[in-house]
């Protein structure tokens, strides 16, 4: 849903610059239709249990290995992308709501200090 007002804004934007409207029309057509590609694309990945586990610098998606782990924040929003055994890339979102502020803050410390983390349990549930 937000992907798809962050494209239409992206298009208005277009519109709404200094370009001349024989390129600005395109331009914005062109931000719209991938926008529109990017929403089908993120509509389509299959939900997973998402695992990360302490210590080893890696995690599981399913029950399956991962490895080449990252996780990059953006503001409140959590990217986290991985390499599956296959060698496909696949990756997540996680939005404010779906993480709680406890949560975010173990997600953090665990990912920075992978070691500290494996000692103990978890304490955000």
């Amino acid at each position: 849903m937000a992907l798809g007002v962050l494209g239409a804004l992206g298009a208005f934007c277009v519109l709404a610059c200094d370009l001349p409207a024989a390129l600005a029309w395109p331009a914005a057509l062109l931000v719209a239709a991938g926008a529109g590609i990017q929403l089908r694309r993120y509509r389509r990945c299959p939900a997973c249990v998402l695992e990360i586990v302490p210590g080893a610098g890696g995690g599981r998606c399913d029950g399956r290995p991962l490895r080449a782990l990252q996780v990059r924040w953006r503001g409140p929003l959590a990217f986290i992308g991985w390499r599956q055994m296959d060698g496909r890339s696949a990756w997540r979102l996680f939005w404010p709501d779906q993480l709680a502020p406890a949560q975010r803050r173990e997600l953090t410390l665990a990912l920075r200090r992978p070691a500290a983390a494996a000692s103990a349990p978890s304490m955000a549930r």
